[in-house]
């Protein structure tokens, strides 16, 4: 980009701001690909394929897909485990109270 500072943020008061300017007020330093995890990840917790979000994010695999651009948290197992459980719970329920 021949060292352009392209700016990607406005402050309150309207003025962008370069990743450097962030970094030095900050000290924070902000990428723009992080709202690329970021998005996919959403997408993934919010129940989207990952079929869709490989083709969103242009990757020719899907393992990149999964390995890379999905960040599970803990919060994410427990309620993960937690539907499971109570799926499995129902199941078992509907299959005990059938007549024979």
């Amino acid at each position: 980009m021949n060292g352009l500072l392209l700016p990607f943020f406005l402050s309150r008061q309207g003025i962008l701001l370069s990743k450097q300017r962030l970094k030095r007020k900050t000290g924070i330093a902000v990428h723009p690909h992080i709202f690329r995890h970021t998005h996919a990840t959403e997408l993934i917790r919010q129940g989207v394929g990952m079929a869709y979000v490989q083709k969103r994010l242009d990757h020719a695999s899907i393992q990149t897909t999964i390995n890379t651009y999905v960040h599970v948290s803990n919060e994410d197992m427990k309620r993960q485990l937690s539907q499971y459980l109570s799926n499995r719970y129902d199941a078992e329920s509907e299959s005990n109270s059938e007549p024979e």
